[in-house]
């Protein structure tokens, strides 16, 4: 047999293969229920300047942190509230997925309560709801497992006209 032929019978060998696993590798997927979001924020490089922002603060137990998206961080929550000791944890575009990956920020600050505003951005970029829902309880969760005491406000997401604007293709 040449070797032009043994070449060729194991590229088709391949392909065999590949086809015959494929069935299978769709199977797992559905059995895994394992979906693919996009989980960058809408705002990628300002994440990472306000996660540097919030490392050089020291960690003081006991406050009130408002954790969120560009809502929560465009608000002056320690004029509001007239407490300068309010930590605002809002980062413009985050969603979901990012808030899980920094509440060990959260945590480690042991609060006396959190108020949580997040997943509008989630809708913009067509995360389910039953997603959503599902990050938005694992933070719940989290923060109450590790910081027992806190009293958590979930605040709800902001309400879309689903016929106008850029969030309307996602609903």
């Amino acid at each position: 047999m040449s070797s032009n032929t043994r070449l060729k019978n194991q590229v088709a060998m391949r392909y065999l293969f590949l086809l015959l696993l494929f069935p299978f590798a769709v199977r797992a997927q559905s059995i895994t229920n394992q979906n693919v979001f996009d989980t960058i924020p809408f705002i990628p490089e300002h994440t990472p300047q306000r996660l540097a922002q919030f490392a050089k603060e020291p960690i003081v137990p006991g406050r009130i942190i408002f954790l969120g998206n560009s809502i929560t961080e465009m608000g002056n929550w320690q004029k509001v509230l007239n407490d300068t000791t309010v930590i605002n944890r809002g980062i413009g575009g985050d969603i979901t997925y990012g808030i899980l990956k920094r509440l060990k920020d959260i945590t480690d600050r042991n609060p006396s309560k959190v108020f949580i505003l997040v997943g509008i951005n989630d809708i913009g970029k067509d995360i389910p709801d039953a997603v959503i829902a599902d990050n938005y309880l694992k933070i719940v969760r989290e923060i109450h497992k590790k910081c027992p005491q806190t009293i958590i406000y979930a605040q709800s997401v902001l309400p879309v006209n689903p016929h106008s604007g850029p969030f309307s293709a996602a609903l």
